[in-house]
């Protein structure tokens, strides 16, 4: 039997919107609109100084009743950066994937877990690859980063890839058709006052993604992705 559950990847930016300060109250309602059951997120904090010394992962954790895994990305002097993985099913396994940065780039990571829904059981990985800035031309970095990655889930069946990849279509396509991965586009998520470029990603095999659409509500300085995922 079919199983069926709402999946979002959203890059939060630790809460904060252009021009204003850190509102937890606003994170949570904007976490709150997606109404995931499985939720990925990039650009957390924990224990911050911009987010007031706030373990984010638990306190969203702890405010919706999600299971939770974190993976911490870089110390910046002030605090941590984390990405995470929250579910209402049970998280079976997790693990944390290096991915090739060189020295002159920032340290990025992607973490995998195992989920059980239902009878069925999936890999969901999120991470947050390397951003060229203000850079223009291929984003070669974050390609050879996303190859790395899903050359690590190459033995999972079904496996979903959800995050902030800093790519467009045309980086992002022919590597997920390699792996054997559909990688739905056409969903404009960056930045999110005027979203000009999908950057943030759904990558799914041995499964179906649909029902797809960017949120409306405006936290952090990306929008967040949603999808039905069905699982047979």
């Amino acid at each position: 039997m079919a199983s069926h559950f709402r999946l979002a990847t959203f890059n939060v930016h630790h809460g904060r919107t252009s021009g204003s300060l850190y509102s937890p109250k606003k994170m949570l309602a904007g976490i709150a609109s997606l109404e995931a059951d499985v939720l990925c997120l990039q650009e957390i904090d924990y224990y911050s100084l911009r987010t007031y010394f706030t373990d984010q992962p638990q306190l969203i954790s702890e405010h919706f009743g999600y299971e939770y895994c974190m993976t911490r990305i870089r110390f910046f002097g002030a605090g941590v950066q984390c990405i995470g993985i929250f579910s209402r099913y049970p998280i079976i396994s997790e693990k944390e994937i290096n991915l090739p940065s060189g020295s002159q780039h920032q340290v990025r990571k992607a973490l995998s877990t195992v989920i059980e829904c239902d009878s069925h059981i999936f890999g969901l990985t999120t991470t947050h690859l390397h951003s060229q800035g203000s850079q223009t031309g291929p984003n070669k970095v974050a390609q050879e980063q996303l190859e790395h990655c899903l050359e690590n889930l190459a033995s999972e069946d079904v496996s979903l890839v959800a995050g902030d990849l800093n790519m467009d279509p045309e980086e992002v396509l022919p590597v997920a058709d390699r792996f054997g991965y559909d990688a739905p586009h056409e969903y404009k998520t960056s930045p999110s006052k005027s979203p000009r470029r999908q950057i943030d990603w759904f990558l799914a095999r041995g499964c179906s993604i649909n029902e797809i659409k960017v949120s409306d509500h405006l936290v952090g300085d990306h929008r967040a992705l949603i999808s039905t995922v069905t699982l047979s």
